[in-house]
């Protein structure tokens, strides 16, 4: 059994708060080891993926022995070396698209076509999170096949895996809901996101070719972010484009997530851009009544557009008064002006004449990272445009407790700007909220087992 720590579990030690960062200043201070990290967040797996909340955000997690052993060999490394760096030690959960033959368990994409196929090579993040001295803790669950096996399934499902549900949803996924409903996960990175909401790694990697990371991050409370275009290396992960294709990261908070982008894109220091302050920043609102989405991808819901339009209004008065220079609302070229016939086929979505048209447009601003409201095709203008685009949270929905949030899109090659206006939103509209029904579940018990 690992050995029990220095400090109080049942006082210092949420595993639905704690991040990455104050994780290793645990480590770092002997307080703890990664052997009983990876204990403890198996543990979590164990009481809420498939019992307790039922979450199944996880369709598999390494062996357990194997975990453990990774975790003891990285704590001898430390105490005889000290850490590789910021992330050593920290364990991690992955979206099960990587090809992960190390690992001991199979890459499924959520199909039982793929189960018991065994890749041949890790995909390139992986390795670059082990050498890293990350421990890869399980393989989450997704839409199965990144959404391709069918037109409009629901966000989060696979065969293999089931439907993943949010730690936030009072009720769970409904079964009148669209795709994209107010009660699902919301896209294919869905149980990278569900996991680090409900304690079962404080990050996770998701892939994106349209909102299939951001979209799930906002829907968890968490910061997330897909890379420019072409910026990181996708080897060994499920493609759907390679125009489109990118990787990323979730996390509980923007130093967390800066440190682990620092590892997908080889020579970064985004931690260098946390500056927490808005001033000097220029920042465009869209409308976002012209920009939400679709009432047959998110079906409508007056009460809560009423409660997302006041948050976002009382967000931008509070960047305001923090120094920033906003535009609102700011007019940008939609898809359907960039198409001759302004048709719905996703061929028709990502036509080079809107990546063109997008980035002529853009020029005419000065650094400019514009800030939009979630449930909107707007992680469509940065997929076609090859843009980062990142995620925030904002808030919970009072009907039914999802969360919700705000995506970022900038240039491409803006990645670092990003950052900024990530860190000054969290300094400025504060900590995001963890799972009400999960900090309320049953705390005797977890005394009692921990």
């Amino acid at each position: 059994m690992p050995q029990r720590p220095m400090i109080s579990l049942s006082k210092d030690f949420d595993l639905l708060t704690l991040t990455a960062t104050e994780l290793q200043g645990f480590l770092e201070r002997k307080e703890i080891t990664s052997e009983l990290l990876v204990d403890l967040y198996l543990s979590q797996i164990q009481k809420h993926n498939r019992e307790g909340m039922m979450l199944n955000a996880i369709i598999a997690t390494v062996p357990k022995d194997q975990a453990l052993e990774a975790a003891r060999k990285l704590d001898e490394e430390r105490a005889q070396k000290g850490p590789r760096g910021p992330m050593h030690g920290i364990p991690i959960i992955v979206k099960d698209t990587l090809c992960s033959p190390t690992l001991g368990v199979d890459t499924t994409c959520g199909s039982f076509a793929l189960k018991g196929a065994k890749a041949k090579k890790n995909a390139a993040v992986l390795d670059a999170l082990l050498r890293a001295g990350m421990i890869i803790l399980a393989k989450t669950n997704l839409s199965e096949f990144g959404g391709m096996k069918q037109a409009l399934m629901t966000g989060g499902w696979s065969a293999v895996g089931g439907q993943t549900q949010s730690p936030y949803v009072r009720g769970g996924v409904q079964p009148n809901c669209t795709f994209l409903g107010h009660s699902t996960p919301a896209g294919s990175s869905a149980g990278s996101a569900a996991g680090v909401a409900a304690g079962f790694a404080a990050v996770s990697i998701g892939t994106e070719s349209d909102g299939s990371l951001v979209q799930p991050a906002t829907r968890a409370s968490l910061y997330g972010m897909k890379a420019t275009l072409h910026t990181l290396d996708t080897f060994g992960i499920q493609p759907i484009s390679p125009e489109f294709d990118s990787a990323g990261g979730m996390a509980k908070t923007v130093e967390d997530l800066a440190r682990l982008m620092d590892l997908l894109q080889e020579g970064k220091d985004y931690t260098s851009h946390l500056t927490s302050s808005f001033k000097g920043l220029r920042l465009g609102f869209v409308d976002p009544e012209l920009w939400k989405a679709a009432d047959f991808v998110v079906e409508p819901n007056k009460d809560f557009d009423v409660q997302n339009l006041a948050a976002m209004n009382a967000a931008i008065s509070k960047i305001r008064d923090a120094g920033a220079r906003v535009v609102q609302p700011v007019k940008l070229v939609t898809l359907e002006e960039t198409m001759e016939e302004g048709g719905e086929d996703i061929d028709e979505l990502m036509d080079h004449d809107f990546k063109v048209s997008l980035k002529e447009y853009l020029s005419n601003f000065e650094n400019p990272s514009n800030v939009l409201t979630t449930d909107s095709r707007i992680a469509s203008v940065a997929a076609a445009a090859g843009f980062p685009v990142a995620a925030v949270p904002l808030g919970l929905a009072d009907f039914n407790g999802r969360a919700f949030g705000m995506l970022i899109i900038s240039p491409e090659n803006t990645d670092a700007k990003m950052f900024e206006v990530m860190s000054a939103w969290e300094a400025t509209l504060g900590p995001r909220q963890p799972p009400p029904m999960l900090v309320n579940w049953n705390p005797e018990e977890e005394e009692v087992r921990l």
